[in-house]
């Protein structure tokens, strides 16, 4: 693969002092003879260097983060209303606030559209929607995405049952309205909850039969071709998803082929999480609890899971048996069930017991990937190619990557090696794939993912001296690709690069 060239970057430590070697403070030198005799304490990072049969070769080791740290598309969330703003300063600042300030990278809106169950959404609505997004995009330095759920209604307490939605014709106007805002802006939109239908737009108790089978259809099938072909839609209850779209779950060969599927990007969110045997409906009838269990657990290993928690479980009752609400079932059925992102502030009685019970940060650190470098083996030869006697360098990277997170990215991602001459910093960018989820480990698992690379008539031809090697995670869209905090960042200390949102692979002489 022939690589392209990139402007040429500094590629530092921030804060860290540099050896004498030029490797950041903490890197440890050691020969590859000294390692088979010798058996060194691995503290922050080791690089392992030597030359065999003119290969020269690093392997890199390291170490662990358990820190909670941001990163793109997970976590938990906070709320923001889109429209709330009637000056882009003001929309600017709460979207700074909430990425940069407060460290989150999901926000849920509601795009509440009470007051056009009857006519069409007006223009000057729509563009108040858009300056919302565009905040979102200018304001949020790239780390900041939406969870964007459409409601025509939000009902207090027991009042959900006579909760006001509009008529099939409107919803399906509404969503033809809505689809260039969910093209324009998909950079910023990391998913769509199905919303619309009933109360709180949570696909029950609709005042229009929203909820027949033949109307789900309609209004699933508009929204899967209003949202782009990249972004996933939500829905909210299993039983749709068995009984009225897809009897079987979704399976690896159709998960991740391009173009995907409606299936393939037709996720689940759960807005009453553990709050009772059923989580408040989500499960009824109960004696379909456990095949919904099973059909969710195989569906989820490759589509977005969300929500949020609505009360403390209190339907154990018997004394012996915790609420469901308690960390050990939630830890559980977040991890069975591959949860990407929940609600920080709904609900709070639920989110305190988390914290009091210890389980808070462990939840923080699991949501969605976690993609912990195990370690890395670089070999780079330099040869003379055959017939045109042109000089040329082959570059291969073993890495081991452990996903210690409950889920893998639910949008699509790609990843670059970036290779940089300590000296010039001149930079060097190979593209390994348009998509990590597929080649990237799947939760809990650990994965060896290899590149081979011949670079000619490039600055790593031409520049002969100390390279460093990054791996770079960026989000796809083109006005973020260049934003650290749009970047994934692996769970490793001392390896990421707050400047440019690039990884420390390693270092070799080329």
């Amino acid at each position: 693969m022939k690589p392209s060239v990139v402007s040429p970057t500094r590629h530092r430590c921030p804060g860290q002092r540099r050896h004498r070697y030029r490797g950041c403070s903490l890197l440890v030198a050691i020969t590859a003879a000294a390692l088979m005799t010798t058996t060194p304490a691995i503290v922050g990072v080791v690089f392992v260097s030597g030359l065999r049969g003119g290969v020269n070769r690093t392997k890199f080791i390291p170490e662990k983060d358990g820190r909670v740290f941001p990163n793109p598309e997970r976590g938990f969330y906070a709320h923001v209303d889109l429209v709330e703003y009637d000056d882009a300063e003001s929309a600017e600042d709460w979207a700074r606030q909430l990425a940069v300030d407060q460290g989150y990278r999901l926000a849920f809106s509601y795009v509440r559209l009470d007051d056009y169950r009857a006519s069409a959404i007006p223009t000057a609505t729509l563009n108040k929607l858009r300056a919302g997004l565009a905040a979102v995009r200018d304001g949020g330095e790239g780390g900041l995405k939406i969870i964007m759920k459409c409601s025509y209604n939000f009902p207090t307490g027991s009042d959900y049952m006579n909760a006001q939605d509009a008529s099939i014709d409107r919803v399906l106007q509404h969503i033809k309205q809505l689809a260039p805002i969910y093209d324009a802006y998909s950079d910023v939109i990391a998913i769509v909850q199905a919303g619309y239908v009933g109360a709180w737009g949570e696909w029950h108790s609709s005042s229009n039969d929203l909820t027949s089978e033949a109307n789900k259809r309609r209004i699933y099938d508009a929204l899967i071709a209003a949202v782009p072909a990249d972004r996933m839609v939500q829905l909210r209850y299993p039983f749709d998803l068995m009984d009225v779209f897809y009897p079987a779950p979704v399976e690896s060969e159709q998960a991740y082929n391009l173009p995907q599927t409606p299936q393939a990007r037709t996720g689940f969110h759960n807005d009453c999480f553990l709050a009772s045997d059923t989580d408040s409906g989500t499960y009824w009838p109960i004696e379909r609890r456990d095949e919904a269990y099973n059909y969710l657990t195989s569906m989820t290993q490759y589509v977005a899971v969300g929500g949020e928690t609505c009360a403390i479980d209190d339907t154990s009752g018997d004394g012996e048996t915790p609420p469901r609400t308690d960390c050990p079932v939630a830890l559980k059925e977040l991890e069975l069930f591959h949860w990407s992102y929940l609600n920080e502030y709904y609900h709070p009685d639920v989110i305190q017991q988390w914290r009091d019970q210890g389980c808070y940060n462990t939840i923080a650190r699991k949501l969605g990937y976690r993609y912990h470098l195990k370690s890395v083996l670089i070999r780079a030869r330099r040869f003379t190619k055959i017939g045109t006697g042109d000089e040329a360098v082959r570059l291969k990277v073993r890495m081991v990557i452990k996903n210690n997170g409950w889920a893998v990215p639910f949008n699509p991602r790609p990843a670059y090696l970036v290779v940089v001459h300590q000296e010039t910093n001149a930079a060097v960018t190979i593209a390994l794939t348009d998509d990590i989820r597929p080649v990237f480990p799947a939760a809990g698992r650990t994965k060896a993912f290899r590149s081979v690379s011949t670079l000619v008539d490039s600055q790593v031809v031409g520049e002969r001296g100390l390279y460093e090697l990054y791996l770079h995670l960026p989000d796809p869209a083109p006005g973020l690709a260049t934003q650290p905090s749009a970047s994934i960042r692996l769970a490793n200390k001392e390896v990421w690069q707050q400047d440019n949102g690039h990884n420390l692979l390693g270092e070799i002489t080329i």
